[in-house]
């Protein structure tokens, strides 16, 4: 299924019923439609970020963003491309960096990186994820 416009969104992302949220997730939301929903209703970043079918562009604009929670989100995803993995493993919050020590695409390189990390929550969990791929 594909969610087709903005109104749609807004009401399954507000939803108390959390099979109608879930859509939020799960359904198709075509990029064109993400960046309209940005820019009408900016309070939900979250929501279009947590979308599976987010789109790279989307990802690339807010893995710059001030916030560093937004930044977070953009972490957790799994179609970063490697610049953007790249990027966050080196953001300026601890949090952000341990999302992508977790990231199970993250590569094996910026994985090393972030054995040296100099928060050892984030270094640990970077040499746990290496471990499991050994």
């Amino acid at each position: 299924m594909m969610i087709t416009s903005i109104d749609e969104f807004v009401r399954l992302a507000t939803s108390t019923d959390p099979d109608e949220h879930g859509r939020v997730k799960t359904e198709d939301v075509p990029e064109a439609l993400q960046w309209a929903i940005l820019a009408a209703h900016p309070e939900l970043v979250w929501s279009v970020l947590w979308n599976n079918s987010v789109s790279v562009a989307v990802l690339r604009k807010y893995a710059g963003d001030p916030d560093a929670s937004i930044r977070f989100s953009v972490a957790m995803k799994r179609k970063l491309p490697v610049d953007l993995f790249q990027l966050l493993a080196m953001d300026v919050d601890a949090s952000v960096r341990h999302r992508i020590a977790c990231n199970a695409k993250t590569p094996t390189n910026i994985l090393e990186q972030l054995t040296e990390d100099a928060e050892s929550f984030v270094a640990e969990d970077a040499r746990i994820r290496l471990l499991r791929r050994a």
